[in-house]
């Protein structure tokens, strides 16, 4: 994926992680075709502000739930969607980091 396919793919799908949650539906997001650095910005903020909506409509209830999913890594609490995410986004935020660097960005940030 060039850096902003990744840019999007990490975001797109955080909000798929957190929504199924709520839904258990596994399906891809609508990531949007974009041109410019500025789009794809936007498209990544769009994708972050629904997923934040989507993060704090969840209650503990929803997090301890059964889900139903035939992963088997998956199985069990429905916060194991959220773990998953997690674990999804650090991979590919290491790959955002080595573009980064590769372009010349000698700091990036740590966080957790």
């Amino acid at each position: 994926m060039t850096l902003g396919e990744l840019a999007l793919h990490v975001a797109g799908w955080n909000e798929v992680f957190v929504s199924m949650v709520k839904t258990e539906e596994f399906a891809p997001p609508d990531i949007p075709e974009c041109k410019t650095m500025g789009e794809i910005r936007q498209a990544v903020k769009d994708f972050t502000e629904k997923t934040k909506a989507a993060y704090e409509s969840l209650n503990d209830e929803d997090l301890e739930a059964q889900n139903h999913s035939s992963i088997p890594k998956l199985k069990g609490p429905k916060k194991n969607y959220l773990t998953a995410m997690y674990d999804h986004e650090v991979h590919h935020k290491g790959q955002l980091f080595v573009y980064a660097r590769l372009v010349g960005v000698k700091e990036v940030p740590f966080f957790r």
